[in-house]
């Protein structure tokens, strides 16, 4: 999205904009979820998936969003499209009272969020997919691991 790139320390970056105190509003806690242990990862924590849920989710885009940099303005696309992709896939815990319509159990093949997955979510993964063939130092074997799991959504 807009060339720009996405890095682990865009997250860090917020995550030491949140504590310090740069932010307009100290004291409001919207990033309650993202803490040390969603940051320095450890072998163990690697393979928690809701941490990276937590950091993949609209609380962050929020976050990003106050911050208000240009340069993340890729990492809130795609934490925006990783956060709705999910919602999508956790309809089996499925609250009908939820205002957020993606967690609703799916009513048929026309279902609009069909149309998203295809049209815009698996869009944005193929585009960045491109844009990876023209990073420099971007090399076959980091390609195959970053393209990798893309495939399986097609």
């Amino acid at each position: 999205c807009d060339g720009q790139s996405l890095s682990w320390g865009q997250i860090i970056n917020l995550y030491e904009w949140y504590l310090g105190m740069e932010r307009d509003v100290i004291g409001l806690t919207m990033g309650h979820h993202l803490t040390e242990v969603h940051i320095n990862l450890n072998p163990r924590s690697r393979m928690r998936v809701y941490l990276a849920v937590q950091v993949l989710s609209a609380t962050v885009v929020n976050m990003l969003d106050e911050q208000n940099l240009h340069t993340t303005k890729s990492l809130r696309v795609f934490i925006s499209h990783m956060n709705r992709f999910f919602d999508c896939l956790n309809v089996s815990k499925s609250d009908e009272k939820s205002n957020n319509l993606d967690k609703h159990k799916y009513r048929g093949a026309d279902d609009e969020r069909f149309g998203w997955l295809v049209t815009t979510f698996l869009k944005h993964l193929n585009d960045s997919e491109t844009h990876c063939y023209i990073i420099p130092k971007l090399n076959n074997q980091n390609y195959v691991s970053v393209t990798k799991h893309w495939k399986d959504f097609e």
